[in-house]
């Protein structure tokens, strides 16, 4: 459910509610005027819209909320803490369960990227050849 927050003139909440399972909410016993309507769910951007309340009608604010996502980064290093170079390391981004979500192979330097994370915990597993799989909780 999305909490619904509506702000007077003032910035003051005057009223709040949280939506449906479908998205829906009603606020009742407004008095006519300008309101802001802030809208908030955890791992997606809060959003705000202006709305005008008129006597003896239903107005309607819908938003689309996008969800935050972040970026892991890393450099795969070898145990005198060196960049492991090569076409062939493998980096996989598991969740805290162990299940896979991406993989990818390092850049020439070393270097990789996961990007478009939703937050969490994960796991991070490294793969070469010649070298013993290290894992990373992040």
């Amino acid at each position: 459910m999305i909490t619904v927050r509506i702000l007077g003139s003032t910035s003051i909440i005057i009223g709040s509610t949280v939506t449906d399972q479908g998205g829906h909410y009603q606020v009742s016993s407004l008095a006519p005027g300008s309101y802001a309507v802030t809208v908030n769910l955890l791992g997606f951007e809060t959003k705000t819209a202006g709305t005008l309340v008129q006597s003896n009608t239903t107005t309607i604010t819908d938003f689309v909320l996008t969800g935050l996502t972040g970026s892991i980064s890393g450099v795969i290093l070898n145990n005198l803490s060196q960049p492991i170079i090569g076409p062939n390391v493998s980096v996989s981004l598991l969740n805290q369960n162990g299940i896979l979500i991406f993989t990818t192979t390092a850049n020439s330097d070393g270097t990789f990227s996961f990007l478009n994370v939703e937050p969490g915990d994960y796991i991070i597993l490294a793969s070469a050849s010649g070298f013993i799989n290290g894992y990373s909780w992040n």
